[in-house]
């Protein structure tokens, strides 16, 4: 039974050299179709929720928002340790995840659920934001943003600046391969409101009147504030009007029908919060936009999706020509750099490996042992794509790790025919008996080799998470080797010596 399945194979050189080709384009398919990443998609057991209360002191945050926050996630099964930072108007919570959860998804949900079901202040406006840390949903890109006649901005040049931001923002927002977009250096709007005391005694209004009608006109709750920094100075920040619809706001109603306007006791200016420090980039002061990938796809594929962004975009700002963008921390760089070295190894290795083979095999037979490589390569690409794996560190080491083995069998069988062929046994009928007599033993040497590495599967946490992906890798590299060693190298070595003597020639090393 054994020597008809070989036989078969064997005999059919179209269907096994189709076979072999077709693994090779589906390999170079599947390497263009793979993620590339740094480190492999993994969902780290860590979910953060963080909650701004815009005003209150670090006191108020505690006992508002952290302590009944705690307490409902207190309740979720599956959180192994939580830890939080309060700090004035903001609060951040961890919950670690147990490191045997199963169902990841599952206890996000009921951590989401709790988080929302918690009865919070009315000041807080937005819900609060709930992370879950995957290594693939990473900042791969900084781009700062100047105009080059301004080491320092002012209020109409950040104005300016922002407003370009702003608009870059958006458009790498609505890219599929960009989920976030984060700005640093970027100063909120204010309005500041100087009121003449003069006037208002003129008029017979309260500094607290104007505050009210501002506050009351202005201001939708639960957004804004307004802050008196120094009476008679306003500044309001949050949900703001235009500066003219601010001016014509009627602060109280005068004798006869006359109207007081807020025009008419203060002065109402455009502005920015105060800024706590300066972002300067090659000596200019300005902004910095952190561009987070998604998770669906890799660094390369999305630095290309945005660096054709950015080319659209300067191509807009041509009205602007001193906005000048500039690229920083470029993580296709360092991506790039890390596969190449480790393409290199393996190349290197690959070489290697060549020379042992046609040291101890004629040329004939060290050509088709080789040529198992880059099958197996091949086949473990089309098998990590169809399993969802990523070309990154991690799975490329694996590769390197396993590529002297996966000629182990190969080696064994082609041995075996070049044998009994030089006993001057017919060729077909050496590689059918010769593949039929070492079959068991090659199967059972790579399955002992697989079983050799299923422990790194057992390993907990997220260095066990992380190791996980070398079995899988080197498994479907073996059973590659396999497949090619078994059904597809006995019909080439056939195939190839038919019509020619077998060497005679003897080898320094041979066998």
């Amino acid at each position: 039974m054994l020597d008809r399945l070989i036989g078969f194979f064997i005999h059919r050189h179209l269907l096994t050299n189709m076979v072999f080709a077709l693994v090779l384009v589906a390999g170079v398919l599947a390497w263009s179709n793979l993620k590339k990443e740094e480190l492999p998609d993994i969902t780290f057991d860590t979910v953060r929720i963080s909650v701004n209360y815009p005003g209150a002191s670090a006191e108020e945050v505690e006992y508002h928002i952290t302590e009944p926050l705690e307490e409902a996630l207190s309740s979720v099964d599956g959180i192994y340790r939580l830890s939080s930072s309060t700090a004035s108007a903001s609060s951040i919570i961890t919950a670690e995840l147990e490191p045997q959860t199963d169902d990841i998804e599952a206890v996000v949900t009921e951590i989401r659920q709790e988080v929302l079901a918690v009865d919070l202040p009315d000041e807080i406006r937005d819900d609060p934001r709930i992370r879950v840390f995957k290594t693939s949903r990473k900042a791969i890109l900084d781009i700062g943003l100047i105009l080059t006649g301004a080491q320092l901005l002012d209020s109409e040049q950040r104005r300016l600046l922002q407003n370009r931001a702003l608009d870059l923002e958006k458009r790498l927002l609505a890219l599929p391969e960009i989920s976030r977009v984060s700005r640093s250096g970027y100063l909120d709007d204010e309005m500041h409101i100087s009121v003449d005391p003069e006037k208002l005694r003129a008029y017979n209004i309260s500094f607290n009147t104007v505050m009210n009608e501002i506050r009351r006109n202005n201001v939708r709750q639960p957004a804004g504030s307004i802050e008196a920094v120094q009476e008679p100075k306003v500044t309001l920040y949050g949900e703001l009007r235009t500066p003219e619809e601010l001016r014509a706001l009627a602060v109280q109603g005068g004798f006869e029908g006359q109207v007081v306007r807020l025009e008419d006791v203060a002065e109402v200016t455009y502005g920015h919060k105060k800024n706590p420090g300066i972002l300067k980039i090659n000596g200019h002061e300005g902004l910095f936009l952190k561009v987070i990938k998604s998770s669906r796809v890799g660094i390369l594929e999305a630095l290309e999706a945005v660096n054709r962004e950015i080319e659209g975009f300067r191509s807009l700002q041509k009205n602007t020509p001193e906005l000048q963008l500039i690229i920083l921390d470029d993580e296709s760089v360092d991506l790039r750099n890390r596969l190449s070295i480790i393409g290199m190894n393996g190349a290197i290795g690959f070489v290697l490996i060549l020379i042992i083979l046609f040291l101890f095999l004629d040329f004939r037979s060290g050509f088709w042992v080789a040529a198992g490589i880059p099958f197996s390569f091949c086949f473990a690409l089309a098998g990590a794509l169809m399993i969802g794996y990523s070309i990154n560190n991690i799975t490329l080491a694996a590769v390197i790790i396993v590529m002297g083995i996966v000629v182990d069998d190969a080696l064994v069988v082609a041995e075996n025919i070049k044998r009994r062929a030089s006993s001057g046994m017919p060729l077909y009928q050496a590689a059918t008996e010769g593949t039929s007599m070492v079959f068991m033993p090659v199967l059972a040497s790579i399955l002992t080799t697989c079983l050799a590495f299923v422990p790194l599967l057992f390993f907990q946490g997220r260095f066990g998470t992380m190791v996980s992906f070398i079995p899988a890798v080197i498994v479907l590299m073996l059973a590659g080797s396999l497949l090619e060693a078994l059904f597809i190298l006995p019909g080439h070595l056939a195939l190839s010596a038919r019509g020619h003597e077998s060497s005679n020639r003897e080898h320094w090393f041979a066998i």
